[in-house]
């Protein structure tokens, strides 16, 4: 709920300029994100778990 609120205002009080660069700027850091993800091999590839009680 904090989200919402902080977001209605500063849509409110910035421009539509800014608000396009900081959404523009979430959207790169996501892909860049999943680029990472894509491109970087696991430590670990197949790691089976078993616990026993």
């Amino acid at each position: 709920m904090l989200g919402t609120k902080l977001g209605a205002q500063l849509g409110a009080r910035l421009p539509a300029e800014k608000l396009r660069l900081i959404l523009a700027l979430v959207v790169v850091a996501v892909a860049a994100k999943m680029v990472l993800t894509l491109l970087i091999a696991p430590s670990d590839v197949y790691d089976i778990a078993v616990e026993v009680q």
